[in-house]
């Protein structure tokens, strides 16, 4: 799929050097290859990098072959009818379209592929089911933890609370079909032990905080607190995360902030932070909290969130997930920190730019990108034989002959 952006000033759908040169070239790729949905529109549109008849005629030529937008339909039979776009061009993108077909059995005849005896029956079965939960459960990223988790299993008492512990709505993020059922966080708690229930804020982008006081008599009431917040992509809310929607700060959205430090200060025991979101958090409050005592990254994990979330914090998920993005603090969107209107991703230190991405970023980060805990503890016991010696080459060829031996095993001499 080429996208929205240029590359070196040339619009990606319109990249010959991209999508001939490069990707069917170099890398061989045998496929088609299909636009973004807006991607050439944006072309004439936002680009202004040539013409719309120039256009249909330019993406064909470069190597695209389906227009996933409208642009196609309203100009193609135009530019063909007017000579820009020829037999040729419309032919190398159908016959690329048709192999993809031929490939994939859709002109076989009926039973010769196993897919054509697959029916509705077959979709959502329970090996499905068990597979989204597996999905679930890998995407649970630990990101703090101070002795707080995992909790006993003879924990009677948890209070659930924050705006994301108990709202269906959020746990798919966007571009998704209809589940078959969606497990909250509060849904699956409550099958390790009774819970009690308040979201403090009627949702996350809310400023009323005249939830907060039940929230924290709860907190104050039950054996273990876990507090869900994060963000939503809720398409009517202007700080929203979304496509189309830049986020103008990197902090918790509404009074979440504030229901944190007042939870946290009600609990006898540190609570438990679930946070519920896509994009990165400035989570450096709740990560020097001393009453913050475990941090729970969830993403938008799908139709068995709940269930994930409560297995690991009650330890039948040992977590294994890895951040997938540098978490930045605010200040990184502040006083021009990172300007946008340097895009380069290196640092360069005569403009004061700090660069891009956990590849290039010299500035300091709350949580760097692949960062994750989880509950195993390792160690490694070395001995050294002071009595031998080797060469620089013999020790290269003992650690390579050596790097699967139990942990326990001796490295032996001296150099």
């Amino acid at each position: 799929m080429c996208s929205y952006n240029a590359v070196n000033g040339v619009p990606s759908c319109a990249n010959t050097e991209l999508l001939t040169t490069q990707l069917r070239g170099n890398w061989g790729f045998d496929g088609y290859v299909t636009s973004d949905c807006h991607a050439v529109v944006d072309i004439p549109e936002d680009h202004h990098y040539i013409g719309t008849n120039d256009t249909t005629k330019a993406v064909l030529q470069a190597g695209m072959d389906s227009d996933c937008g409208q642009f196609f339909q309203d100009n193609l039979e135009a530019a063909y009818l007017s000579g820009s776009v020829t037999d040729h061009d419309i032919d190398t993108a159908l016959s690329r379209l048709a192999r993809i077909q031929f490939r994939l059995g859709m002109f076989d005849p009926p039973g010769a592929s196993p897919y054509f005896s697959l029916g509705a029956e077959d979709i959502d079965t329970s090996d499905h089911r068990q597979l989204a939960l597996e999905a679930s459960l890998q995407a649970m990223v630990l990101l703090k933890n101070e002795g707080a988790l995992p909790f006993s299993k003879q924990t009677q008492t948890v209070a659930v609370l924050g705006p994301n512990a108990n709202d269906t709505t959020v746990l798919q993020g966007n571009y998704h079909g209809a589940a078959p059922y969606l497990i909250t966080p509060l849904m699956g708690l409550s099958k390790y032990a009774s819970c009690s229930y308040a979201p403090g804020c009627v949702n996350v982008f809310s400023n009323d905080t005249s939830g907060f006081d039940q929230a924290v008599q709860l907190a104050k009431q039950a054996e273990r607190v876990v507090l869900v917040v994060g963000n939503n992509v809720a398409k009517d809310n202007p700080v929203a995360e979304r496509e189309g929607l830049d986020r103008t700060f990197l902090t918790f959205p509404g009074k979440q902030e504030e229901l944190i430090e007042q939870v946290a200060a009600a609990s006898t025991k540190p609570i438990v932070l679930v946070v519920i979101a896509g994009g990165c958090i400035d989570l450096t409050a709740a990560k020097s909290n001393a009453k913050v005592g475990a941090i729970l990254w969830s993403g938008y994990a799908g139709q068995s969130t709940g269930d994930a979330v409560a297995m690991t914090l009650f330890g039948d998920n040992n977590p294994s997930g890895r951040l997938t993005q540098t978490f930045y603090p605010q200040y990184y969107v502040e006083y021009n920190y990172v300007s946008m209107f340097n895009m380069n991703m290196r640092p360069d230190p005569e403009l004061d730019y700090p660069g891009r991405t956990h590849r290039f970023y010299n500035g300091s980060v709350v949580y760097p990108f692949g960062y994750g805990l989880s509950y195993t503890t390792f160690e490694r016991h070395l001995a050294l034989d002071i009595n031998h010696t080797m060469t620089y080459d013999q020790l290269a060829q003992w650690i390579t002959e050596s790097q699967y031996k139990p942990v326990d095993a001796p490295i032996v001499g001296t150099l």
